[in-house]
């Protein structure tokens, strides 16, 4: 696993545009080269609103990526589609051992300090 840390990223300042976040992203997903991606949002609103008001997941599909994202306030999404938390982990896991199979994984931050973060498996 290759951990980009914080200073490695250009997604860092608070007062970006979602457009700016969802740029910058796209441009370390295409720099990094790797298939399988975990993004760690500062809030549940950052994901709603990369996923809702810019064109990321258009970019990410269009790249050949897969989607998805869960949190406590909207649930579990998969490309789109709402499903249940129980489909999502089974198809994260799925993903997850598929040789080749490009996907980003967006989460609410599991780090206390709520920095943003990008963190890719390379296999």
């Amino acid at each position: 696993m290759i951990n980009l840390r914080p200073h490695q990223l250009r997604v860092l300042d608070a007062m970006q545009t979602v457009e700016q976040d969802a740029e910058n992203l796209l441009a370390t997903i295409d720099e990094s080269g790797v298939d399988k991606i975990l993004v760690c949002a500062r809030r549940t609103a950052q994901i709603v609103n990369m996923v809702s008001e810019t064109n990321f997941c258009n970019q990410l599909q269009m790249r050949g990526y897969n989607w998805m994202h869960i949190t406590s306030k909207t649930g579990a999404i998969i490309n789109g589609t709402e499903v249940g938390r129980d489909k999502f982990f089974d198809t994260l896991t799925k993903w997850g051992k598929e040789k080749g199979m490009k996907f980003v994984v967006m989460h609410h931050t599991i780090f206390e300090k709520g920095q943003p973060a990008v963190s890719v498996v390379k296999k």
